[in-house]
């Protein structure tokens, strides 16, 4: 459906917003206002830890405490038991594992170049907050570098005033408006001006008309080719007396007119006649139903079935009815 999409969208400062259109688009010029960008919770350990002292430890290194780590807020607590013998990645992968497809689903790692975990959400939005408290001193200094309780930065959701229209809660930095999308890069305002712009549609529609009539042409050419019954296919011992230029000629002639007045290409051919002149099933009356209707008509019978287009009738539509002009080459009844 994108291709057919006639608008263009152009902001005035695109470091807080990136936008693009839809069919739905319209023509005009818009103040938007990033007011906050969704975020994701995320933390890491205070300090380096040390598999002993005065040697950072790795994430194949076994963690030297025992006990329970709780992941407190979203929707209920996550509890994971953790034992000596475990490595500092075999902590990581069970906090990951145990909070997969919850809220909040959490991304966890082990960094050899810091020595500490680092802990974020998969999504974004005020949600996602949380903390991380364990249940000893021996394991909080394991795993956060110090006897303390990790806290995540603060997650955020998105919002953005579109022509004062104030918009809350997102929870990713994309969203549609009016037939805007709306990429939230960072807090500020913008001015975007959308304008019409009919020729890459146009220029696909005219490619489409073109490849189509080039496969009318070559079907016609196939149910009025001349048949020669006398050139039948070549024995192997035929082939013997031959030259390589007779064999090819001989079997060009063999092959000419096997599709002659084929009943298959005939039917092919008005069928796809008739799809094109009826109207398309499932559009709302009073839309636009027909190509007709937006200047792609089929000819004459003697022209086979061939599209023709009238390419100001054409431009006319995907300027004032982009959207119906899309439908009709995709609704799907």
């Amino acid at each position: 459906q994108a291709s057919f999409n006639t608008y263009s969208a152009t902001s005035s400062d695109s470091s807080s917003v990136n936008v693009s259109t839809t069919a739905n688009a319209v023509s005009g010029t818009y103040k938007v206002e990033v007011i906050s960008v969704a975020s994701v919770a995320k933390m890491h350990s205070a300090n380096g830890i040390e598999k002993e002292p005065g040697v950072a430890a790795k994430s194949t290194d076994k963690i030297a405490a025992s006990g329970t780590m709780t992941v407190k807020g979203g929707k209920g607590d996550i509890t994971i038991e953790v034992t000596e013998g475990m490595t500092y990645a075999d902590v990581a992968k069970k906090l990951q594992d145990s909070t997969a497809k919850k809220v909040p689903e959490l991304r966890v790692s082990f960094d050899d170049t810091t020595s500490r975990f680092f802990i974020s959400t998969k999504g974004m939005g005020a949600d996602q907050n949380f903390t991380l408290e364990f249940s000893n001193d021996d394991l909080a200094r394991q795993v956060n570098g110090t006897v303390t309780n990790m806290t995540a930065d603060k997650a955020t959701d998105g919002a953005v005033k579109f022509d004062g229209i104030e918009i809350n809660g997102l929870k990713t930095n994309r969203t549609t408006v009016n037939g805007l999308i709306l990429d939230l890069t960072q807090v500020g305002e913008t001015t975007v001006t959308v304008q019409s712009n009919p020729e890459k549609p146009l220029a696909m529609i005219k490619d489409f008309v073109e490849k189509y009539n080039e496969t009318i042409s070559n079907i016609e050419k196939q149910l009025i080719e001349k048949r020669y019954p006398a050139f039948q296919p070549l024995s192997d011992a035929q082939k013997k007396d031959m030259t390589e230029t007779e064999i090819e000629l001989w079997e060009e002639k063999a092959r000419s007119g096997l599709l002659r007045n084929d009943p298959t290409l005939k039917k092919a051919i008005q069928d796809l006649r008739r799809a094109f002149m009826d109207p398309v099933e499932g559009i709302a009356a009073g839309n636009v139903s027909l190509l007709s209707q937006i200047g792609i008509n089929t000819g004459t019978y003697t022209e086979g079935g061939k599209l023709f287009i009238d390419e100001k009738i054409l431009t006319e539509a995907l300027n004032n009815k982009p959207d119906e002009v899309m439908k009709l080459f995709t609704n799907k009844s």
